[in-house]
């Protein structure tokens, strides 16, 4: 299974919680991407 964690993070918080969601999928051993939103533009 391959999970995408998307995100959209000017200040950071939002970014800060899916780097958390991320560690958490990663030592479950569940594929975990980020995408961050704020950089498709």
């Amino acid at each position: 299974m391959k999970i995408v964690i998307a995100y959209c993070s000017p200040a950071g918080s939002t970014r800060h919680i899916a780097q958390v969601i991320h560690k958490s999928f990663n030592q479950r051993n569940v594929d975990a991407v980020m995408l961050d939103l704020a950089n498709m533009v």
